[in-house]
């Protein structure tokens, strides 16, 4: 989920509490807001955080493609080598 806007923030805190979903979630959200007090970085991320790892934050768009990308990458790799 890359959030961006007023309807991504609010269909994130809809589903990051949900048990069968939340493990799923991979969250991006732009560095230069990593340090504000807003309600969604105080409230629903850092609680989202608490209980899984996948926030990450990006510079510009180029670092986005490239963050995501990797992960695609990493999981790729994984779901090849688990079918050994």
């Amino acid at each position: 989920m890359l959030l961006t806007g007023p309807g991504v923030v609010s269909e994130f805190s809809t589903y990051f509490t949900k048990k069968n979903v939340g493990h799923k979630i991979r969250v991006y959200y732009p560095e230069k807001f990593s340090g504000d007090q807003s309600f969604i970085r105080t409230g629903p991320i850092e609680l989202f955080k608490g209980v899984y790892p996948h926030v990450y934050t990006f510079k510009d768009d180029e670092e986005l493609r490239l963050k995501v990308s990797e992960m695609i990458d990493k999981y790729l790799i994984y779901l090849s080598m688990s079918r050994f």
